[in-house]
């Protein structure tokens, strides 16, 4: 149970965080407007840093987190650009009360099928370190097909009652991760991408939609939840045509979500133009971490206020190359490859 001045005061901030070149990590926040933004439950998931900037610490520090510990940390799959500096998040702002939630068969043992690079297995020693006084550890997300997976129901108490927020998993699908452990395929990262639904409201819920690096075969099995008319859309996998047919989805509701944002991956070429051209077609406003034109600003940041129950407000605020997605950003996005050295 959490108490909260007034649901009316009840904000959910998410930061959307990127690098001038890749690197990708996400924190919610709960906080009470009517108590000096009180943070009431904080989530971080995954991780990057960039020249010695990790824009998730200085989130955290800005909002007291070191103080108090993170509530929750999510690592969603081991590729290096959701996984760097994930280890100094560990260290510093969790404890053995901060739930931490891995995908399905992530455990970073060189005779798993998935090519694990260097850190891994040190993250996930960590992990296990963190609650080892307990002989407990982390959380594993497996999810069937066309379903959810509940982690965590967050209780908002004012003097009206209970509001809830649930924070659930909506992959990688056991059925998936299985065939190819049956079949001796290789996995590949993508392959184990973690999803998460934040689903705030009691009757009437406002859906938050995080698709981390999921792609096409995932996006097919799904829950009809992750589409029924979202507020909120990380897109997925830096809107690359692999992840394509959740944009084809979107295409085909009634009501447009309000807004999506997506990070970059510039080397493989992404955003891809044209995909990033239609989830503007089928979103109200698109925004991107951007690309960086000046070697001292490396890093692009999107903060979303969500202000659901007074007046249904979203505040949107850009720092650093961080933009909203228009005519003159798709016009600049160019790829160069890179030359030769003589």
């Amino acid at each position: 149970m959490i108490n909260i001045s007034d649901r009316r005061n009840l904000l959910v901030k998410v930061y959307i965080i990127g690098y001038s070149n890749r690197g990708e990590s996400i924190c919610v926040l709960f906080l009470d407007a009517g108590y000096e933004n009180k943070v009431l439950y904080s989530i971080v998931i995954d991780s990057f840093k960039h020249k010695g900037v990790n824009k998730t610490v200085d989130i955290l520090n800005l909002w007291g987190i070191n103080k108090d510990k993170l509530n929750m940390l999510v690592w969603s799959h081991p590729d290096y650009d959701h996984t760097f500096g994930i280890n100094e998040i560990i260290s510093r702002f969790c404890n053995e009360d901060t739930m931490v939630i891995l995908p399905y068969d992530l455990n970073g043992e060189a005779w798993n099928k998935v090519k694990y690079n260097r850190e891994d297995h040190n993250i996930v020693q960590n992990i296990l370190k963190l609650t080892q006084r307990k002989f407990k550890s982390h959380e594993t997300a497996c999810v069937p097909e066309k379903m959810f997976v509940p982690f965590k129901k967050l209780e908002f108490n004012d003097l009206i009652g209970d509001l809830y927020a649930t924070i659930q998993a909506v992959s990688p699908h056991g059925s998936r991760i299985n065939y190819l452990l049956e079949s001796y395929s290789e996995i590949h990262k993508n392959d184990l991408s973690l999803c998460l639904q934040i689903d705030i409201g009691n009757e009437y819920k406002y859906s938050l939609v995080f698709l981390s690096d999921i792609e096409n075969d995932a996006i097919e099995l799904l829950s009809p939840k992750c589409y029924d008319s979202p507020v909120f859309i990380k897109i997925p996998h830096h809107t690359s045509s692999t992840s394509d047919k959740y944009c084809n989805i979107l295409s085909s509701l009634k009501e447009k979500p309000y807004v999506a944002c997506t990070t970059i991956y510039k080397s493989q070429k992404l955003p891809e133009k044209d995909l990033l051209d239609e989830y503007r077609k089928n979103v109200c406003q698109v925004d991107c971490t951007g690309f960086s034109k000046s070697k001292k600003q490396n890093y692009g940041l999107v903060e979303y206020t969500f202000d659901f129950y007074n007046d249904f407000k979203i505040t949107v605020q850009h720092e650093g190359h961080a933009s909203i997605v228009d005519d003159n950003f798709l016009k600049g996005i160019t790829y160069y490859k890179k030359s030769k050295i003589r």
